[in-house]
């Protein structure tokens, strides 16, 4: 195959994995999550995706999270979130205990 094909292969543009929720569903998905305690498949019933769509959604997002409620990660850095620029309102909330 790599002979015929004149080298190695190449992946189409857009190829591979493709999240069911796209990261502003993710993070609500999350939040609801955290502040309401609904189970997970209860949380996959009202997006109408599995539980573990859901499940993996929770996973990803919690610790970004936890991280900004700490001040030790910045959500600009966040891959997909444009112009996500921290002002520094989760670091004074965290520092004053707000």
């Amino acid at each position: 195959m790599h002979q015929r094909r004149g080298g190695k292969r190449h992946r189409a543009s857009e190829a591979g994995r493709k999240h069911e929720l796209v990261l502003t569903d993710r993070v609500l998905v999350a939040l609801v999550h955290l502040r309401t305690q609904l189970p997970h498949p209860a949380l996959a019933e009202l997006y109408r995706v599995g539980r573990s769509t859901v499940t993996e959604a929770i996973g990803e997002i919690r610790p970004l999270l936890a991280g900004l409620e700490e001040g030790s990660a910045d959500f600009g850095a966040v891959q997909g979130v444009p112009g996500g620029r921290s002002s520094g309102r989760w670091r004074r909330r965290a520092a004053y205990g707000g």
